[in-house]
């Protein structure tokens, strides 16, 4: 039912947009019929204008020449008088100079003065008579009718045409936004556009892409969660547990004291990497990290969490790498990773080589890790996505004896 309104209402703007070219193209066809009937009747006008001025002016040539001789002009529907004529009519006489159009009467007029004489001439000119305008208005207004009637159904044509071609793309896109199953970064229709449908089809494929990222993170960091807290947890539980045995010696107490205290290190640790794993990567906190403190920092940091094993981590520095632009969080938490995945399966031996380029990470197992190449740890895991989040690249390798990461750094320069 909801794709079924999405997609009626995208098509309203297709309905939209044909009505508006319907309204667009009807007004201008009744402009442009309006603009040709004014034209032909002030054509009509000016002729009829021009031929008064016209007759006049012969006349005036006639005097001149042979004053005697000279006739009044006469045609079809046109009538002439002087002003000393006996059958002037008195509407006529009470007209001013010039020439105009008395509507109704339907007659075009001009009076003029006589040249070198106290006469004035009068000329009246019925339209009707040399004109079939005004009496086939009934035909000029059908056919003006008609052409604006062809035009509107032309721009009904082509306001079907084009609002289709504009409200197409839309309708593609809500029905791929509706329908498609997307996988990736696969990208909805239009998105290689370059008009408004595409910067709409990528701003969508950028949306669906961060709350899919989002979903993910949420999804990882629930996993995540439920498997590396269980291990600290577990140790809070059981060192209260202890706490609460009768008749505690004081090694006792203070060895559980430290189980806990380590303990609750590990969980502020974990927590941090969980809550860096769930939010999006920003530029903003890009900053020039020293990488030789990080990893110092973090070596003395994990040596008191792990005051019970039998082993430290030799620190080598071959040569301080060159500061890194990175955020100083993100890889503070990749190097405890790091460092405490070390402490946790280590052996007997463990150590750091820091070279200009790269990170080496070694230790020792005591059976064979080979099958830990293909296996897939949540521990593991966690360290590839913030080495991902980092801009670095992370190579491991196993040997009889012992299990190496190498962190190259190339990737962030």
């Amino acid at each position: 039912m909801e794709k079924v309104t999405a997609l009626k209402h995208t098509k309203a703007i297709q309905n939209k947009l044909t009505g508006a070219f319907i309204i667009t193209t009807f007004v201008i066809s009744s402009l442009y019929g309006l603009l040709v009937f004014n034209a032909m009747k002030y054509t009509e006008d000016d002729i009829l204008n021009r031929r008064l001025l016209a007759e006049a002016e012969y006349y005036f040539d006639q005097v001149k020449s042979q004053p005697l001789q000279a006739l009044l002009p006469a045609s079809k529907g046109l009538v002439s008088y002087l002003s000393s004529s006996a059958d002037l009519p008195d509407w006529l006489k009470a007209e001013p100079l010039g020439t105009r159009e008395l509507h109704d009467k339907e007659l075009h007029v001009g009076v003029f003065t006589v040249p070198g004489t106290n006469e004035r001439l009068y000329l009246s000119l019925n339209e009707l008579e040399l004109s079939s305008l005004e009496g086939d208005l009934s035909t000029l207004f059908l056919v003006l009718l008609s052409v604006g009637a062809m035009i509107t159904v032309v721009g009904l044509m082509i306001g079907l045409f084009f609002s289709r071609a504009i409200s197409q793309p839309i309708i593609k896109l809500t029905e791929d936004v509706e329908n498609k199953q997307r996988s990736g970064n696969t990208p909805f229709y239009g998105a290689d556009r370059n008009d408004e449908v595409g910067a709409l089809s990528r701003a969508f494929s950028g949306l669906i892409g961060r709350l899919q990222g989002f979903l993910e993170r949420e999804k990882e960091f629930t996993r995540y969660a439920s498997h590396e807290l269980r291990t600290p947890i577990s140790l809070i539980k059981n060192a209260i547990a202890v706490l609460r045995l009768p008749q505690q010696d004081p090694q006792r107490y203070e060895r559980n004291i430290g189980r806990i205290e380590s303990a609750t290190l590990e969980l502020q640790s974990l927590v941090d990497t969980f809550l860096t794993l769930g939010r999006e990567t920003s530029t903003e906190s890009q900053k020039n990290v020293a990488l030789v403190d990080v990893i110092q920092h973090n070596l003395e940091r994990n040596q008191q969490v792990n005051v019970g094993k039998k082993f430290d981590i030799e620190l080598s520095i071959q040569s301080v790498p060159e500061v890194i632009k990175g955020d100083k969080k993100l890889i503070d938490i990749l190097i405890d990773n790091i460092i405490r995945n070390i402490y946790t399966h280590a052996d007997s031996t463990a150590t750091i080589v820091i070279n200009k380029h790269s990170i080496l990470f070694e230790n020792n197992f005591v059976e064979n890790p080979r099958d830990s190449l293909d296996r897939k740890t949540y521990g593991l895991e966690i360290i590839y996505k913030l080495v991902d989040k980092c801009g670095f690249k992370m190579t491991r390798k196993v040997t009889d004896k012992s299990y190496f990461i190498e962190l190259i750094l190339e990737a962030n320069e």
